[in-house]
C-alpha cells in the first residue's frame, strides 16, 4: 500500500511522458490550459492550438491527456514527435500517415455509413433497379442488408463488389469529395504510395476529412510535439515549410495542436515570419502558456490534484504533511523542470511503500539522514536526466554545440539499432554518445551498448551518414568486471576514444545543484 491508501504509485517513474499513462498535471495553470483547448476544439472555435512552455514543464503530458480525451470522444487522433524524425523526413507526411493507419481500422464503418445514407434517402433501391435485373436487385438488396448488419459471412461477386464500390464513390463525388483519392482511401490496400509529396498528403487529409464529415463521424486532431528541435536544426525550413503548407490548407474539421518552447517559437519568428504570424494570431489560434511552479503552493496544488485523481484518501493531517513535503521538494527543485519534482515524488512513494498510509516518513527521508541521499537518486533515469540537464546547461553556456533531448537512436551495420542515453556535439564538431549504467554488483559487458555503437554504429545528420567520434560510460557499481576491462582496452587499441566515469549517488545530487558548470563538465568528461 502506498501513502494515502493508494494501490498504485500515481507519479511518473521517468521524466519521459507516455501516452498510455499520461498523468494530468493538476494546478491552476494546467487546468486553464487543458479546458481552454478542449473547449475551443469541441466548439470548433479555432483550428490551431499552441502550447508554449519550457522543457520538462509537462507539455507532452498535456498533449497526451488531450489526445486520449478526444479519442474517447470518437475523434481520429495522430501524435508526431519531431525529435524522432529521420533526417529529411517530412513531419506533416508522417502525421498524415499515422492518421491513415487509424482511418484504415474503421473505414469499413465509413463505407457502411455511406450505404446507410443512400438507403435513408431512398436512393439505394433506385440505383439497384437501374443496374440489376429485378431478381439481381432483390438478391443484392439482401446481401447489402446482411452487410449493413455486419454479417461476416456475406460474399459479393466481382461485379457486385465493383457496383458496391462505384456506388459509394459516386455518392461521395456528388458531395464534393475527390473520387480518385477516396477510392484509394476506402478500397485500396496499398495507400501509402499516395504520400510521396506534400501536395498529395494534403489532398489525402482533405479527402479523409470530407469523408468523415459526410458520413457523420467526428473530427480529426493532429498533435506535433518537440518542436524544440527547431533550435538544433541547421536547415529548419524542412520543418517550417510543411507546417505552413498544412495550416494554409487545413480542412474545417481538422484541428492541430503544437507543443513548443519559447526559444523555438522565437526561432520560428526569425526563420519563417509568415508561419509565426499565423501561429501568433490570437483571433484564430488558441495559445496557452505553461510555466514551472513559482512557489511551493503551486507545486502543492499540482501534487494534490494528481493524488486526488488517483483516489487518494487525505485527512487534515495528511494534507499538512503533503504541504511540508512540497516545501522541501520545491526548495530542492525550484530551478529545475517540474518533471524532476514528479519523478522525485515517485521515488519517495516507492521508498515508503508499505510503511503507513501517510508520508511523514517521506518528510523525514528528505529532512534527515535516516536514509542516504544516494538511495534517493540511485536510479538510471535519475542519473541520466541529471547528466542530460547538465549538457543543456553547458550548451546554453557555450561549452558544447548541440544536445539531443531524449538520447539518439544509432543504427548498426548488422541491421539492428541501439540508443545512446546521452548524445551531443562538442564545439569541435565531434559527436559524443554516452551510456548510463547502475548496478548493485560489478558492471558486466553484456549490459553495455557502447562497444556495438563504437564499432558498428552510424546515424544521419543533415542528410549525411556519420559515425560516433567519442563515447562515455557513466556508471554506479561496485566496479568493472574483468570482461568489461578487457573490452575497454580492446576498443582503445582499435583507436576508439572511450572515457569511463564512476559516479556515486551523492555526486549526482551535487551535479543537479552544480553552480560551476565547467568543473562539473570536465569531471564527467563532457568537455
Amino acid at each position: 500500500m502506498y501513502p494515502y491508501m493508494l494501490e498504485c504509485n500515481p507519479f511518473p517513474a521517468s521524466t519521459v511522458a507516455r501516452r498510455d499513462n499520461a498523468v494530468f498535471l493538476g494546478g491552476r495553470r494546467w487546468k486553464i490550459a487543458r479546458n481552454k483547448i478542449k473547449e475551443n476544439i469541441l466548439k470548433a472555435d479555432v483550428q490551431i492550438s499552441v502550447i508554449i512552455g519550457p522543457y520538462g514543464v509537462g507539455k507532452t503530458h498535456l498533449v497526451f491527456n488531450l489526445l486520449n480525451f478526444f479519442e474517447d470522444k470518437g475523434f481520429i487522433t495522430s501524435y508526431t514527435e519531431l525529435s524522432g524524425l529521420a533526417s529529411g523526413e517530412n513531419p506533416v507526411i508522417k502525421a498524415i500517415s499515422h492518421l491513415l493507419d487509424a482511418f484504415f481500422e474503421f473505414r469499413e464503418e465509413i463505407v457502411r455509413g455511406a450505404i446507410k445514407k443512400l438507403d435513408g434517402e431512398g436512393m439505394l433501391n433506385k440505383v439497384l433497379n437501374l443496374n440489376f435485373s429485378r431478381f439481381g436487385a432483390w438478391r443484392m438488396r439482401k446481401k447489402l442488408n446482411r452487410y449493413l448488419n455486419r454479417d461476416e459471412n456475406v460474399r459479393l461477386s466481382y461485379t457486385e463488389k465493383m457496383f458496391f464500390r462505384d456506388t459509394v464513390l459516386t455518392m461521395l463525388e456528388e458531395m464534393g469529395v475527390d473520387r480518385r483519392m477516396t477510392k484509394v482511401l476506402l478500397f485500396s490496400y496499398s495507400w501509402k504510395n499516395i504520400l510521396q509529396t506534400m501536395d498529395s498528403a494534403v489532398s489525402a487529409l482533405s479527402a479523409m476529412a470530407d469523408v468523415l464529415r459526410i458520413t457523420g463521424k467526428d473530427r480529426i486532431v493532429i498533435a506535433f510535439d518537440e518542436l524544440d528541435i527547431l533550435e538544433q536544426k541547421s536547415s529548419p525550413h524542412d520543418i517550417t515549410e510543411p507546417f505552413r503548407n498544412l495550416i494554409n490548407n487545413l480542412p474545417t474539421n481538422v484541428h492541430v495542436i503544437l507543443a513548443i518552447t519559447r526559444t523555438a517559437m522565437d526561432r520560428v519568428q526569425t526563420i519563417d515570419p509568415g508561419l509565426y504570424r499565423r501561429l501568433d494570431d490570437k483571433s484564430k489560434v488558441c495559445i496557452v502558456f505553461l510555466e514551472n511552479p513559482d512557489n511551493e503552493e503551486e507545486l502543492f496544488e499540482i501534487i494534490r490534484d494528481i493524488l486526488e485523481d488517483a483516489g487518494a484518501e487525505m485527512d487534515i493531517r495528511g494534507e499538512k504533511e503533503l504541504r511540508n513535503l512540497c516545501k522541501v521538494v520545491f526548495d530542492k527543485k525550484k530551478e529545475r523542470p517540474l518533471s524532476e519534482s514528479l519523478t522525485l515524488f515517485n521515488t519517495l512513494f516507492e521508498m515508503v511503500k508499505g510503511k503507513g498510509t501517510n508520508i511523514e516518513r517521506a518528510c523525514e527521508l528528505l529532512g534527515v539522514s535516516l536514509i542516504s541521499r544516494e538511495q534517493i537518486v540511485e536510479q538510471p533515469k535519475e542519473i541520466e536526466n541529471a547528466i542530460r540537464n547538465l549538457c543543456f546547461r553547458l550548451k546554453e553556456a557555450g561549452y558544447i554545440r548541440k544536445v539531443h533531448e531524449r538520447g539518439k537512436r544509432i543504427n548498426l551495420k548488422s541491421g539492428g539499432w541501439r540508443v545512446a542515453d546521452i548524445f551531443f556535439e562538442d564545439n569541435d564538431g565531434k559527436w559524443v554518445a554516452g551510456e548510463v549504467k547502475v548496478r548493485n554488483e560489478f558492471l558486466g559487458a553484456s549490459n553495455l551498448y557502447i562497444p556495438e555503437i563504437m564499432r558498428e554504429g552510424f546515424f544521419k545528420e543533415g542528410g549525411e551518414r556519420k559515425r560516433v567520434d567519442r563515447a562515455i560510460i557513466w556508471y554506479i557499481a561496485t566496479g568493472l568486471s574483468d570482461e568489461v576491462e578487457r573490452e575497454i582496452e580492446k576498443l582503445r587499441g582499435e583507436g576508439k576514444i572511450l572515457d569511463i566515469v564512476k559516479l556515486s549517488g551523492e555526486e549526482v545530487m551535487v551535479l543537479k545543484e552544480a553552480k560551476d558548470l565547467e568543473t562539473e563538465g570536465r569531471r564527467l568528461m563532457i568537455i
